[in-house]
């Protein structure tokens, strides 16, 4: 019998390349060949969180990245990162990062500059490829809309291996194994 991580990359993949669009759990759970219920349930497991927790932290650090570039409309944003809802958007961004998507923009842009504002974690996988820093540390921060290292502040550049192993370590490796059942 597969392990859960393994049987869940085909979908961290898809939401990897695909988180933009509208997608269904039953179109994640059908990348990795398996009904939504039990997807549910072995994503869950392997990971730690749900899929549709993974695939709105990628469309919020899209968003974030929208949102620290220019003046881009809130609801223009929630559709380009695959919101239906502007609404929902909005409820999802506040959850995760403690302000509305208009207010975020506001205490970390000013006259004076772009003020330093953290990245979510999957930042790194949302811009058209991740990206790295070369010191080893995954965190990342914005500055001046461009995404630094947090911890060296070297320039995030593009990655040069492979961005589903990069994706799955961010994912996969941080959580504990869970216990065989």
């Amino acid at each position: 019998m597969r392990e859960p991580r393994d049987r869940i990359k085909p979908a961290l993949r898809f939401i990897r390349i695909h988180f933009r669009q509208p997608l269904s759990m039953r179109q994640i759970a059908a990348a990795a060949g398996l009904t939504p219920a039990y997807f549910g349930q072995v994503f869950a497991k392997a990971v730690g969180r749900t899929a549709l927790d993974v695939l709105n932290e990628m469309r919020v650090a899209a968003a974030i990245g929208e949102l620290m570039e220019g003046d881009t409309g809130i609801g223009r944003i929630a559709a380009s990162v695959g919101f239906k809802q502007r609404r929902h958007f909005g409820r999802v961004f506040k959850q995760m990062m403690g302000l509305p998507p208009r207010q975020y923009r506001q205490r970390h842009s000013s006259a004076k500059g772009v003020v330093a504002a953290k990245a979510p974690p999957l930042t790194r996988h949302v811009f058209g490829g991740p990206v790295d820093c070369g010191c080893g540390n995954s965190e990342l921060i914005w500055v001046l809309a461009r995404l630094q290292c947090a911890q060296c502040g070297g320039p995030a550049k593009p990655y040069k291996g492979d961005p589903d192993l990069l994706f799955e370590q961010d994912l996969l490796t941080t959580l504990p194994h869970p216990p065989d059942a």
